[in-house]
């Protein structure tokens, strides 16, 4: 989560914006949500505001590409007018609650942040004029300010407003944005400089007393009184930086909440000289006056783990979490039960394992160690359930390679397996194989036993810098359990053994770097599709074996997986990070764009079930676990269930 917007007319209704997954809606408090983002882009939403006069229009400030409208609600969305430079991030939008179509913009871009400007419509967005003049200006090809993190719209008096920047300090107009005057008596210098002030990290009009300016400046909360910054904090330090939040009690004067950049949520109830930092890291909250004590909070899981929405309904004393419905998460992995397709599990890239025995209708995360608690993997990397025992599920982490007896309700650590990339089975073995591919220096190993004991088998893998080259990718032949093959990350192109990883010969592609997916036809051992390159990213296919190859698609960034279809092995599902999910109905000579209504069309993994009518599962980078059930012809993906969390 990134921003959270509350209907200030009805405390139901509440918005989210998401890191990767647009925006999603709630009518009923939080209980549910709903995806709210057609028409929104992929880019990261960083701000949310409901229009104050109109709360069926809003406004998405987002990384890197503008300001976004919505006129019904969330329902459906459009880009704003000419003059905002999409370079930027829109940090803060401030909407004028008397002039209808009246908005400004703060925005920050550049090498961290350093260059800024202040924007304003006067058209509802339909187009935008810098308006920053006397906040100073820096010409690296066009004259910006600043990066302006903090910008406040005084309601009581519209044309009144005050801007923060990283290293100029604070500026205050009373004309609308057309003139700016520097307010930084009491600001404090960076230690050692004499021209560069610490950053203002959030300001507020405070509507109790006289609509005076408040701000949170270098961690500590000041008032702007007779020209001058007075600190008003006693000693208490948000640990914050850009894009911080000041918000006022609806009802009650004394009451103040602060989110530092960093996440932290802070509460003051005696003006803002005493604070204290409550047990809940968020980067927004959200609130209404028709329900004053209640509070929504979003939190980012690049501060916290999980992320998702809080709510509290006594001023942030104790929080629930509602955020069902949300599917903003990074699935990294995918698998499917052999046995079983209604048992699905989906690993994501922020560390924590997920279950589902019902078809993704419902999911649990799975636990670890001897004290069963919930535990950060790191990124999970590849997932496989035992072909023969159901209850056997491995995992390639980031932090090791863990298995579980009990269908992935819980896990522990394999000790003997370091640095795991990518996890195998073989699923017509007599005994269950499986094959572990490493980082640096480990190569690969194997298990006879279903993963209880495991040996290396590294002779023959090629050398990178002196140590044994990266295994992204490992595929047992499905026609001979002997034949495995191998893709390496620089320059090793793809290997292959025929006495079952005992020896290592290379098979081409020596001169292509992150060969991270390979598919071996059932039937046709001599028929192989990879998927390898880096940025540019490729899809290659032999017929003799690996003998020779030849590129059948290209340009499609990293291919990340292939998966056959059961019905037919010539029609192909192949993951990427560039176009999503591409398929092929002739064995891999040409492809076709199968994404549909994926919203983040880049998809690190794919699992498809063995029946007459297969379930196909995509994990998408942020928007969760997708599935359809593929037809025979050409009908694109549609969302069938995603991963709720």
């Amino acid at each position: 989560m990134t921003s959270i917007a509350v209907d200030p007319g009805n405390a139901q209704v509440a918005y989210v914006g998401t890191r990767d997954a647009g925006v999603f809606k709630t009518t009923d408090g939080g209980a549910s949500w709903q995806p709210a983002r057609m028409g929104l882009t992929i880019t990261a939403i960083r701000t949310l505001r409901i229009d104050p006069t109109n709360s069926s229009t809003l406004w998405a400030g987002t990384d890197f590409d503008g300001v976004w409208k919505s006129i019904d609600a969330g329902a459906t969305w459009a880009p704003t007018g000419t003059g905002l430079p999409a370079s930027m991030v829109v940090f803060n939008i401030a909407i004028d609650p008397g002039h209808a179509g009246t908005l400004y913009a703060g925005l920050a871009g550049g090498v961290a942040f350093s260059i800024g400007a202040v924007f304003k419509s006067v058209d509802g967005g339909a187009t935008w004029q810098q308006k920053d003049a006397g906040i100073p200006r820096y010409d690296q090809g066009y004259p910006y300010t600043n990066g302006v993190f903090a910008l406040a719209l005084n309601p009581a008096r519209p044309a009144e407003l005050a801007a923060g920047t990283e290293l100029d300090g604070a500026f205050h107009s009373t004309d609308g944005g057309e003139t700016w005057t520097a307010i930084n008596g009491g600001v404090p210098f960076m230690p050692g400089s004499i021209d560069s002030l610490e950053e203002i990290e959030a300001l507020a009009f405070d509507p109790y007393h006289a609509d005076r300016l408040t701000g949170v400046i270098y961690g500590q909360f000041y008032s702007f009184d007779s020209g001058t910054w007075v600190q008003r904090s006693t000693g208490y330090e948000f640990l914050g930086f850009m894009s911080s939040r000041l918000y006022f009690h609806p009802t009650k004067p004394d009451v103040l909440f602060a989110i530092a950049g960093t996440g932290g949520f802070n509460t003051s109830t005696d003006g803002g000289v005493d604070w204290t930092e409550g047990n809940l890291a968020v980067i927004d909250v959200g609130l209404s006056p028709g329900e004053p004590n209640t509070i929504f909070a979003a939190r980012d899981n690049a501060y916290t783990s999980p992320g998702g929405v809080m709510k509290s309904q006594d001023l942030g004393k104790t929080w629930s979490e509602v955020s069902q419905g949300i599917t903003a998460i990074e699935v990294q992995s995918v698998a499917l039960d052999p046995h079983d397709p209604r048992a699905i599990y989906a690993g994501t890239g922020t560390g924590f394992i997920f279950a589902s025995h019902d078809g993704g209708q419902s999911w649990t995360q799975a636990l670890c160690g001897s004290s069963l608690s919930a535990f950060n993997f790191g990124e999970v990397y590849s997932i496989v359930v035992d072909p023969r025992n159901s209850q056997v599920v491995t995992v390639a982490t980031d932090l090791g390679l863990y298995r579980s007896a009990d269908r992935g309700t819980t896990f522990s650590e394999v000790t003997a397996v370091s640095d795991p990339l990518v996890v195998t089975a073989a699923r017509g073995a007599s005994q269950s194989v499986y094959f572990v591919g490493s980082l640096f220096g480990n190569g690969i190993y194997r298990s006879l036993d279903g993963g209880t004991t495991w040996e290396q088998k590294n002779e023959g893998l090629p050398l990178f810098g002196g140590y044994l080259n990266p295994v992204l990718a490992v595929a047992i032949d499905p026609n001979d359990d002997g034949t495995v093959w191998a893709g390496t990350q620089y320059g090793g192109g793809i290997l292959r053994t025929t006495d079952g990883g005992e020896h290592w010969q290379s098979s081409g592609l020596a001169d292509e770097n992150f060969v991270e997916a390979i598919s071996v036809m059932p039937g046709n051992s001599s028929e192989i599709l990879v998927g390898a390159g880096f940025w540019s990213g490729n899809i290659y296919k032999s017929i003799d074996g690996g003998t020779t190859w030849e590129k059948k698609l290209s340009d499609i960034g990293f291919v990340k997986c292939l998966v056959r279809d059961p019905r037919d092995s010539s029609v192909v599902y192949a993951g990427s990070e560039g176009f999503g999910v591409l398929r092929s109905i002739d064995g891999g000579e040409t492809w076709q764009d199968y994404s549909g209504a994926i919203f983040y069309p880049l998809v690190y993994s794919l699992a498809i079930s063995n029946e007459d009518q297969p379930l196909l599962l995509a994990g998408s980078y942020g928007a969760g676990v997708y599935a359809t059930h593929p037809s025979s012809g050409k009908t694109p993906l549609r969302v069938r269930r995603k991963l709720h969390r």
